[in-house]
């Protein structure tokens, strides 16, 4: 069975606050059932991931990537957020389990 996708979009990196790409290998590692990929509207995903490497939160100014729950994170102190959100998506084709407890850290 395919992995359900989460559509994932990066700002521009002009000034990042912190590492975005090892927080979503984070959640990555949180979610095996989740495959994270860049948007492609030809595509059907169960969620998308706006990663904003600042509060200015540039990418999250044009709107959703599609017609499905988007979660904006903009600092290292939103990635309990991301992971209940995550938790809390609905996927059709497999039941969405817990893979990574909030308080776990690596």
């Amino acid at each position: 069975m395919e992995k359900a996708k989460v559509f994932l979009r990066y700002c521009g990196g002009c000034n990042p606050r912190y590492d975005r790409v090892a927080a979503v290998e984070h959640l990555k590692k949180c979610f095996p059932h989740l495959t994270f990929c860049p948007y492609d509207p030809d595509e059907r995903g169960c969620a998308a991931l706006i990663v904003c490497g600042c509060t200015a939160r540039c990418p999250a100014q044009s709107g959703q990537l599609a017609d499905v729950p988007t979660f904006v994170m903009s600092g290292p102190e939103a990635l309990g957020e991301a992971i209940v959100f995550f938790e809390n998506i609905q996927i059709e084709e497999a039941k969405n389990e817990l893979a990574c407890l909030y308080n776990h850290h690596d």
